[in-house]
């Protein structure tokens, strides 16, 4: 696939819900165990969100309905992972060229890095922080540098990527959120946010990947 249609995109954002939809249980608990306990929860809500504004935008560009995604998702308030999202979303739509209906692998790339590079400005979280940096970083840089044309290939050596950065969680202590106070008793255990981008991109290669 050298383009991605935007028809295509809402797909894989409705494949992605339904993915952490699925995922809840498993999601809440984990952050029992070194959060609040909410995660599933609100990784629920916020894909909903994501998935009912993307089929619900009238316009058909890439650039106007990834912005209403964003504002959806930043306007329903919440702890960290809700403007933490709603800023990836908001951050890709600023590098979508204007009335695109569907993006090639170059575009979709800068797409990434642009939401990636949002996100991290309200984030600070570097990489080995226990965060959903960990692997959205890793996720982001391997559809970059995946060498083809191919957006459904590229989707899934991110998604390889998503799933090692993930695990690696399991490895850190965590520096950021309720999890920091736990210090090396949050060691084996993966970091709920970097599961949730983790499924999100095992669920965009998946929809991608399928005829």
């Amino acid at each position: 696939m050298e383009k991605l249609t935007y028809g295509r995109f809402v797909k894989m954002l409705g494949c992605a819900a339904s993915a952490i939809t699925e995922a809840k249980d498993e999601l809440t608990e984990l952050d029992s165990q070194i959060g609040d306990g909410d995660h599933g929860t609100t990784m629920v809500k916020v894909m909903e969100t994501v998935k009912v504004t993307a089929e619900g935008y009238q316009g058909g560009d890439f650039k106007g309905m990834l912005s209403a995604v964003g504002m959806a998702v930043l306007n329903m308030g919440g702890g960290a992972t809700v403007p933490l999202f709603g800023s990836l979303f908001s951050g890709m739509a600023r590098a979508v060229p204007e009335g695109a209906a569907e993006l090639t692998k170059e575009q979709l790339a800068e797409a990434f890095k642009s939401g990636e590079a949002r996100l991290l400005k309200f984030s600070k979280a570097p990489l080995g922080g226990k965060t959903m940096v960990d692997a959205l970083t890793p996720a982001v840089a391997a559809f970059a540098d995946y060498g083809g044309a191919d957006i459904a290939a590229a989707l899934e050596a991110a998604r390889l990527a998503a799933h090692e950065g993930c695990m690696k969680t399991k490895d850190y202590v965590a520096h950021f959120g309720r999890a920091k106070n736990l210090g090396e008793r949050a060691l084996g255990i993966p970091d709920p946010g970097s599961v949730s981008v983790s499924i999100i991109f095992k669920a965009f290669a998946k929809s991608a990947a399928e005829e």
